[in-house]
């Protein structure tokens, strides 16, 4: 799979924005989520589109989808949980995703993209990608959680 991008400052999409407020309604109480918590009542309107992502190695090089929520199962067509972004990502992505993730793990903060999917018959799908950091199950490795939100469909109204 192939996306292309622009970095977004913030969610656009409404389930977008539900996503970075659950993020900072944590982050104003000095915590970062934590897998153990989801699902969420405050994001369960998002749920079929949410992911999470857990670091293979140590050094956030490759990460493993340990869960894909069933909106973006049946838009995808396959169900990808348990590969890594190696086995998923055209081979020349990986590192770039990689360093997104860890970005956003580090930093305690999001990023927001917004484009398209190229190479598995869904290029006519535009969306938005929100990634937030969240707190592992082994309660100390930090993860990701995010969120694809496609343009035209709001889960949250």
């Amino acid at each position: 799979m192939r996306i292309e991008v622009d970095q977004l400052d913030k969610p656009t999409h409404p389930d977008g924005l539900v996503l970075l407020d659950y993020f900072e309604s944590h982050r104003a109480r000095g915590v970062v989520p934590r897998r153990a918590d989801l699902p969420a009542r405050e994001i369960v309107r998002i749920l079929p589109n949410v992911f999470i992502l857990e670091p293979i190695d140590p050094e956030g090089l490759d990460w493993r989808l340990r869960l894909l929520g069933q909106g973006l199962v049946d838009r995808f067509g396959a169900d990808p949980t348990g590969l890594a972004i190696s086995q998923i990502y055209a081979t020349d992505q990986v590192e770039y995703n990689a360093g997104v993730y860890r970005a956003v793990v580090a930093g305690e903060r999001l990023s927001v993209t917004r484009g398209t999917f190229q190479d598995i018959d869904r290029e006519f799908l535009t969306f938005e990608i929100v990634h937030t950091p969240i707190i592992g199950s082994d309660e100390k490795t930090r993860w990701v959680l995010g969120g694809i939100f496609f343009e035209g469909h709001v889960l949250s109204e």
